[in-house]
């Protein structure tokens, strides 16, 4: 995942990677965050305090960089050995090591020229920061996440509030009979299955209970479908099909 997974956050830079699901940490994590330990679910800087991280300052050697101090007077000045390549020097300190250019780069072949190995395969070979001046580094600072860290700030996000202006719907006065619903229910064998389209309401034409069409006209369906009470969904459905659903009435309640 590319991003923070902190819902409304969506934050695509300085991400940290989440605990899998079974690390101790991630069950911390859990409590605050909706997180699943998969791996590769991210969170970035912005929910992390500033002591939940640590920095390490650095020397980086510069691509254009060429040892240039501290060689020996030799034409062949370099070989594979422990340590630093450079004949003579025994450092040993993997820290302050650098690593050869590759053989395929434009720098192999100005450093091979200046150490007298350029027919030797340099694979693998390292030369200490002691054969570099000192305008050959940069400083670079990075900045990592404790393993104690737990994030802990902007975690639940307000949600913006969008106001939408609905249509008004003309009040219709609503017909005496389709003020309840309250049927005798006989227990008949149903003669079809079609059903009632009340919400809730299961009953199928048999003895005294017949099922009739919703009306065409727009104002005495619309003031039907609002009677039953239906759910915004159901109701677009019902006014869109008009003369599919049906409503359960007794004979002599008929509505025209």
């Amino acid at each position: 995942m590319n991003c923070c997974v902190i819902p409304g956050c969506g934050n695509k830079f300085q991400l940290y990677r989440v605990p899998n699901s079974g690390n101790n940490r991630f069950r911390q994590w859990k409590k605050v965050a909706p997180v699943f330990g998969t791996g590769s679910e991210r969170i970035c800087s912005h929910h992390f305090i500033e002591t939940d991280f640590v920095e390490n300052i650095r020397k980086k050697l510069k691509s254009t960089a060429i040892p240039s101090i501290n060689l020996p007077a030799e034409r062949l000045k370099a070989s594979n050995k422990i340590g630093c390549c450079v004949l003579g020097c025994r450092s040993k300190d993997i820290k302050n090591m650098e690593k050869f250019p590759s053989m395929t780069s434009k720098a192999w072949l100005k450093w091979a020229n200046i150490l007298g190995c350029a027919e030797a395969n340099t694979a693998g070979w390292k030369i200490c920061q002691k054969h570099f001046k000192d305008d050959a580094f940069t400083t670079v600072t990075s900045r990592y996440l404790k393993n104690s860290a737990v994030p802990t700030k902007k975690l639940k996000r307000p949600v913006k509030i969008v106001e939408i202006h609905r249509r008004q719907i003309k009040q219709i006065p609503t017909e005496q009979c389709l003020l309840d619903h309250d049927y005798v229910k006989e227990d008949v064998r149903p003669k079809s299955n079609r059903m009632c389209s009340v919400y809730g309401c299961t009953t199928k034409t048999s003895k005294g209970v017949f099922l009739h069409k919703f009306p065409k006209e727009r104002i005495k369906m619309t003031a039907w479908v609002h009677a039953i009470k239906s759910g915004k969904n159901r109701q677009k459905i019902l006014l869109s099909a008009v003369n599919i659903f049906t409503i359960v009435t007794i004979t002599l309640g008929r509505i025209y």
